[in-house]
């Protein structure tokens, strides 16, 4: 079980965090410790092989399993932090666990292979803060009454973290599903909204990488029996296929807000193998079918391409993964599908560094996140 740990003091390490929660009785194996998304304090994730973990045992600290808001994996020192880079799940997904290897589940490809998989030409050291953005967004026995509108506006209120900084490093968003419909939410209402930290974000959101997004819609059958007359059915039903003209709808205004050439780049991933769907048990409870026959594709190619960048004709920004929905963002160590997300995610930072800068920054301010960090390096 991975939990996230906040509220980390800037002095310490990863050695002296872990003999913090052995006094609580806590045996984590710490795999990231960084500096949190406000700078004044540190978050860390870690692997506890004890499953009845109460996170409320421990004071001063914050432990959770859910991961909801921003959690940064993993961030470079100030002077080489040069860009970055924040993933959002789907529906009924997890900020952490969507992302993380089915088959080794203590490996996490954002937080254990991306950083050193964008590095600076000059220095050749890791320039991209990587950081996820969770959601509740559970389908069985949900009280929610969330729709994509409301979910936009967390996720747009969390990314304006970004832009309050000395200076805006350019973003590039990964999403998956549902997550690339909130984004695409998001994208045009920044134009429109005249504050400083909303023009500086539209101008730092370069690149978008959607996985498996549903643009025109997906089966959202199986989900529908979950969610019964529960509150969120509303939210599950504005994706499906028959409903499409509410995600043709936001194609269209997600297109208005790309800007012209050479103001953002976007790639579209979709799936090539049926996915496993819900049933259920027989006992009031689902559960995954395993019967191959009753494997159904999601997300189809065209829906999950069909937003078309209307500069760029032909298909170089659409890319095929032989995986299931779910499947298609997790990614084993030294994979060759994480090698091809890695190259176009390479080729975005490269790109969307060589753009003119419009940004400011405060002198200030910056140095003394700079202070911060020499702080807790120096305890390394």
């Amino acid at each position: 079980m991975t939990y996230r740990v906040r509220k980390i003091p800037l002095q310490w390490d990863c050695i002296r965090l872990k003999s913090r929660l052995e006094e609580d009785g806590i045996d984590m194996e710490v795999k990231s410790l960084a500096l949190d998304i406000r700078g004044d304090k540190q978050v860390a994730t870690g692997s506890v092989k004890d499953a009845r973990l109460n996170p409320q045992t421990v004071k001063d600290l914050v432990i959770d399993k859910e991961f909801y808001g921003i959690t940064v994996l993993s961030a470079p020192s100030p002077e080489d932090h040069k860009i970055d880079i924040m993933a959002i799940s789907g529906l009924g997904g997890h900020a952490f666990g969507s992302f993380r290897c089915r088959k080794e589940p203590s490996h996490m490809w954002l937080r254990d292979d991306l950083p050193e998989g964008i590095v600076d030409e000059k220095t050749q050291r890791s320039m991209a803060r990587i950081m996820t953005y969770g959601y509740n967004s559970r389908v069985a026995n949900s009280n929610s009454h969330d729709n994509l509108a409301t979910l936009a506006n967390r996720f747009n209120l969390s990314l304006k973290a970004l832009a309050d900084a000395p200076t805006v490093k350019p973003i590039i968003l990964i999403a998956h599903s549902l997550g690339g419909l909130i984004v695409k939410q998001v994208r045009p209402s920044c134009p429109r909204d005249p504050r400083e930290d909303s023009v500086k974000l539209y101008k730092a959101v370069y690149g978008i990488v959607f996985f498996g997004v549903p643009h025109q819609g997906m089966n959202v059958k199986p989900l529908t029996s979950m969610a019964a007359s529960r509150p969120n059915r509303p939210l599950i039903e504005s994706i499906a296929w028959t409903n499409s003209m509410n995600t043709n709808e936001l194609r269209q205004s997600f297109q208005l807000g790309l800007g012209g050439r050479g103001d953002s780049e976007v790639y579209c991933f979709y799936e090539l193998q049926e996915s496993p769907v819900v049933e259920e048990d027989g006992n009031g409870g689902f559960r995954m079918t395993e019967d191959p026959k009753k494997f159904k594709l999601l997300v189809s190619q065209q829906s999950a391409t069909h937003y078309c960048m209307h500069w760029v004709p032909g298909v170089d920004h659409e890319c095929s993964m032989n995986k299931n929905h779910s499947d298609m963002v997790k990614f084993e160590r030294g994979g060759i599908d994480f090698e091809s997300v890695r190259v176009v995610l390479r080729g975005i930072a490269k790109r969307a560094l060589g753009r003119p800068s419009s940004m400011t920054s405060t002198p200030g301010r910056q140095n003394l996140q700079k202070s911060k960090y020499r702080s807790r390096a120096s305890s390394s």
